[in-house]
């Protein structure tokens, strides 16, 4: 017997939600009382009997399998685990875009809480042994957010400040981490600061707000943020984003 309490996962065809009016073929699920709305939400990037009929011989039941995939990458900081209940908080708050997990024969597209694996490359100056990969792996094991928000020359500026504590994993080159520990740290606030105003010029670009700048908008200038709430993602495309990150290596690995 079919429960509907009991669903794990409410998956969506990528072709479905580009339909502009999608999310009121969910309307069932916040209205029925006998439905979940702690069942995670994913969109299958191809035909959804791909997933379905999906059958590993070496793991446990789909639903199972799919719900343990997503719940240990989520906490991998691989993905994010959006319920319908979150879900429907995001659709009604203008602030933010929308984010659920992308599937793709089982393949996951990913991003959120937890532990974060980041590998950075190193400086020439640095790498004696050029034979070697001038690579650097290393985990984010603490990061502290501020974030600065005002509204100057028509535009909003996000001044974002993030602390992070970080241990290396892995080094692919001959130098000294704790000789060299001051410029490295550099080097790789350098190689963030680069990647997060890439990623942020790629929200921009597409007018979508995943992070929620919209809601530090609203929460510090709400007299600017009322004037745009209607049309939030088009404002947030003329945003000024500055994201700072502050390195400390706390540790270098086992070996050391």
């Amino acid at each position: 017997m079919t429960v509907g309490g009991k669903i794990q996962i409410i998956a969506l065809s990528k072709r479905l939600v580009q339909h502009p009016d999608w999310y009121t073929l969910l309307d069932t699920i916040y209205r029925d009382p006998r439905l979940t709305i702690n069942a995670r939400i994913v969109v299958v990037d191809g035909p959804l009997h791909e997933i379905f009929h999906l059958n590993p011989p070496d793991k446990p039941r789909l639903p199972i399998h799919l719900t343990q995939l997503l719940d240990t990458a989520n906490r991998r900081n691989l993905t994010v685990k959006t319920s319908a209940l979150e879900l429907q908080r995001m659709m009604n708050d203008k602030g933010t875009t929308p984010v659920v997990t992308e599937f793709k024969k089982v393949i996951l597209r990913f991003g959120k809480k937890g532990e974060l694996t980041i590998v950075s490359k190193i400086p020439d100056h640095l790498n004696k042994n050029r034979w070697l990969k001038p690579l650097l792996s290393y985990f984010v094991k603490y990061v502290d957010k501020e974030v600065k928000t005002s509204y100057q020359d028509n535009q909003f500026h996000f001044d974002v400040e993030l602390k992070m504590e970080i241990s290396i994993s892995e080094r692919y080159s001959s130098f000294d981490v704790a000789t060299h520990k001051k410029e490295l740290e550099q080097v790789l606030e350098k190689d963030l600061s680069q990647r997060y105003q890439k990623l942020i010029a790629t929200f921009q670009k597409h007018q979508v707000d995943p992070v929620g700048f919209g809601v530090y908008a609203r929460a510090y200038q709400y007299k600017e943020w009322k004037k745009v709430e209607e049309d939030w993602p088009k404002a947030f495309a003329h945003a000024k984003v500055r994201i700072k990150p502050i390195v400390s290596i706390k540790g270098f690995g086992v070996i050391e």
